[in-house]
């Protein structure tokens, strides 16, 4: 890690009372958390692109819906 990035998270450590293994943790949850939903995104988009799975991913999502409002079983 540089100086720079060592210094803010030492200053965001003093202003938080935590540690700065602790503030590293965080950030790495989150930077874990945008990587995931990038990807996630990324994915639905090909999906969209791609008509014939969009439609079939359409045709699955109202089979779900149609059993959800059953509520006879």
């Amino acid at each position: 890690m540089n100086a720079e990035t060592r210094d803010r998270f030492a200053l965001l450590a003093t202003a938080t009372g935590r540690s700065m293994s602790e503030l590293l943790a965080e950030a790495a949850d989150v930077l874990e958390q945008r990587q995931f939903f990038e990807e996630f995104s990324a994915g639905y988009q090909r999906l969209r692109e791609n008509p014939g799975a969009w439609a079939e991913a359409e045709a699955e999502r109202e089979t779900e819906a149609a059993t959800l409002m059953d509520r006879s079983a």
